[in-house]
C-alpha cells in the first residue's frame, strides 16, 4: 500500500509539473483547471465526476468540471443549502468521505438532494494554501461505498498538487486577468445551460437527451460545446443571422 501511494505520488507529480509547463504557456487558467478535473476522474477509480471549487471574493464557484449536469448541479446545491462535503472540507481544512449519501446524516439536506441526482458516495478535500482554503476538489460516484482510505490519501495528494499549480497561477497572472477567465467559464456554462433550455422546448427532450445533442453536434463539426451552444442561443434570438 505504501509503494502504491508513493508510486501514485511520484506520478501526480509529473503530471502536475507538465501541467504547470501548458499553464505558464499560451494556454488559459481554464485549459488548466480542466485538465486538473480529468486527471482527478482518471485518478480515483469509480469516479463518475470531478469538479473544482474556487473562493472568489467571497464566493464558491464551480470553475471546472467533468460533466456539465452531474457535478455542477451537485456543487450548486450545496451553495444554495449553505452544507455539504466541498463546504465543510474547505472550512474544516480535511478531507471528506461519503460511502452513502442517502444515509449520511451530516449534511441531511444536501445527501437528500444529490440522492435525488443520483450521486451515492462521495470524496472532497481542500485546497490549501500555505493552510488557508481557496477552494476544493471533489469526486462523486453513482454507487455507494465507491471510495476508500487508500483514495482519501490520493485525493489528499492530488489536491496538494492542485493547489500549488493555482498558486503559482495566480502569482503569473494579475487578479483582473484571472477573474476574467473565471468569469468566461460560468458564462460557459450559462450558455450551454441556455442551449440546452431551447432544446428542451423546440425539441420535446429532456435534459440530458438536450446535451447528448449538443456534445454530438460538437463532435460532429469538431468545435467546442460552447461553440455549438453559443451558435443556437445567437439563431434562435437573432433568426435572420446567418
Amino acid at each position: 500500500m505504501s509503494e502504491d501511494l508513493d508510486r501514485g505520488s511520484e506520478d501526480l507529480t509529473r503530471t502536475f509539473e507538465r501541467m504547470s509547463r501548458v499553464l505558464f504557456s499560451e494556454e488559459t487558467l481554464q485549459t488548466a483547471l480542466d485538465l486538473m478535473c480529468a486527471l482527478a476522474k482518471e485518478t480515483i477509480p469509480g469516479t463518475a465526476g470531478a469538479g473544482i471549487t474556487l473562493v472568489r471574493v467571497g464566493r464558491h464557484l464551480s470553475v471546472a468540471f467533468t460533466d456539465l449536469d452531474l457535478v455542477p448541479r451537485a456543487d450548486d446545491l450545496q451553495y444554495k443549502l449553505g452544507e455539504g462535503p466541498c463546504l465543510s472540507s474547505m472550512q474544516d481544512r480535511k478531507v471528506y468521505r461519503m460511502d452513502s449519501v442517502s444515509s449520511d446524516e451530516r449534511w441531511p439536506k444536501w445527501s437528500a438532494a444529490a440522492s435525488a441526482l443520483g450521486i451515492q458516495s462521495c470524496l472532497s478535500s481542500p485546497l490549501l494554501v500555505h493552510g488557508a482554503p481557496i477552494g476544493a476538489v471533489k469526486v462523486y460516484s453513482l454507487q455507494p461505498n465507491q471510495f476508500t482510505e487508500h483514495d482519501e490519501r490520493v485525493l489528499a495528494m492530488y489536491a496538494e498538487h492542485a493547489a500549488i499549480v493555482l498558486a503559482n497561477a495566480v502569482e503569473y497572472n494579475n487578479a483582473e486577468e484571472i477573474s476574467g477567465q473565471l468569469k468566461q467559464a460560468l458564462e460557459t456554462r450559462d450558455l450551454i445551460g441556455m442551449a440546452k433550455g431551447m432544446l428542451m422546448l423546440q425539441e420535446d427532450l429532456d435534459e440530458e437527451a438536450a446535451f447528448n445533442m449538443l456534445r454530438s453536434a460538437s463532435q460532429h463539426e469538431n468545435i467546442k460545446v460552447r461553440d455549438i451552444a453559443r451558435r443556437l442561443v445567437d439563431r434562435t434570438v437573432s433568426p435572420d443571422r446567418d
